[in-house]
């Protein structure tokens, strides 16, 4: 005996059902599952019209839908209208957004990046980007923020990191005014320095511009091992020498010497010589090797990690005099309670340490020309050194 089949459901039969869940006012995306599940999947745009004109309680079954304005695509938006939506994304959203289409894709990179502080941190185990006060962290297989967590492919948590980082230096609009990095060891420092490569390839290769740098105001640097590499600030080479004013180092410098090639490239570059400050804190010695890496800036700013002797600092303060353009330099100590300040002011104030006259009060000793000086002033927690002109 043959068995019964019920027969489908004709057109208006699946337009009743639509009609039946309208009135449920699901939301569309749980009404359509619902559908699929007892009739089959159809095309989601076809569900989606109906369902809203019978959510609107429009029920006439006849409709010719051709009579419809056609309804325009997310993509097909004014880049006006776009913009405004894309301002209430977060970095995290954008960066999502972008993969789905290259139109996307487009849209998202166009207008100037609201963005003035990036951080990068690598660690051992994870990876970070800071965009301002906005955090994303790449680790254990997934990217996350405090709302959001999506998985991410199969490779090391900085290869993710660093492939959605680069769209970012690739907006030719980005302006940063502190760039900040944080190196868990020294192919860290490589692997960023060949993003920023990259980046600025592609923006050569779109720009009449050619070898335009990156806009970074404040380069801040804090390598989180224990002897500095130099090529942690190779970063340098990419950024606007007409825009950089300042470098943060935080960690040893007194490896320096050990890297004497790398000393004389990056003291070499043009940015390096353009800037106009330089913050430090770490260990350093009083040796010519190391104090070149301050020798080059007008404004020198310096955190001691460890006890330095009164000879140690009377040393280095001599070796930073031979600089031509050092126009202030702060020396704070670790620790103000050991500092030798006492013994510090009554070397100096010797004739025979500068082979010149010493003034006990404000040290000078005569440098560039006839009518400037190098001023000392010696505190218990502070040395100032500072060019003045003749009183």
């Amino acid at each position: 005996m043959a068995e019964n089949v019920a027969p489908p459901p004709s057109v208006q039969g699946l337009k009743l059902y639509i009609c039946a869940l309208a009135t449920l006012h699901m939301p569309v995306w749980n009404a359509y599952k619902i559908f699929c599940e007892q009739h089959g999947v159809i095309d989601f745009p076809e569900f989606e019209f109906w369902y809203y004109r019978f959510y609107r309680g429009h029920f006439d079954f006849n409709y010719d839908r051709r009579l419809a304005p056609k309804t325009r695509s997310f993509t097909e938006l004014p880049i006006h209208i776009f913009e405004m939506v894309g301002e209430h994304l977060d970095m995290f959203d954008r960066l999502i957004v972008r993969q789905v289409s290259k139109t996307l894709q487009s849209l998202i990179d166009t207008p100037t990046p609201k963005i003035s502080k990036i951080t990068v941190k690598f660690w051992e185990t994870s990876s970070i980007l800071e965009f301002d006060d906005e955090m994303i962290t790449f680790s254990r297989g997934f990217m996350s923020t405090k709302k959001q967590k999506l998985a991410t492919p199969t490779g090391p948590h900085w290869a993710h990191a660093l492939s959605y980082l680069l769209p970012v230096f690739q907006n030719p609009k980005l302006k940063l005014k502190i760039l900040g990095l944080h190196y868990f060891d020294v192919e860290n420092s490589e692997r960023f320095n060949k993003m920023l490569q990259i980046a600025q390839n592609k923006i050569c290769e779109k720009s009449i511009a050619q070898n335009k740098k990156f806009h970074v105001e404040k380069l801040s640097i804090i390598p989180n091992y224990d002897t500095m590499d130099l090529n942690v600030l190779m970063a340098l080479q990419y950024l606007d020498k007409g825009v950089l004013r300042e470098i943060d180092v935080v960690n040893r410098v007194d490896g320096i010497t050990d890297n004497k090639n790398i000393l004389e490239k990056l003291v070499g570059l043009e940015q390096f010589q353009a800037i106009q400050t330089i913050e430090c804190k770490g260990k350093m010695g009083g040796d010519p090797g190391s104090m070149a890496f301050f020798l080059n800036s007008p404004r020198v700013s310096f955190k001691l990690f460890r006890k330095m002797t009164a000879k140690e600092l009377a040393e280095m303060i001599k070796t930073l005099m031979k600089s031509t353009v050092l126009e202030k330099f702060h020396l704070s100590p670790p620790d103000m309670y050991n500092f030798p300040a006492k013994s510090l002011s009554k070397m100096l104030t010797q004739p025979e340490f500068f082979k010149a006259k010493g003034v006990p009060a404000n040290i000078r000793f005569h440098k560039i020309q006839e009518d400037q000086f190098y001023k000392i002033d010696i505190t218990e927690q502070l040395i100032t050194i500072e060019k003045v002109e003749n009183d």
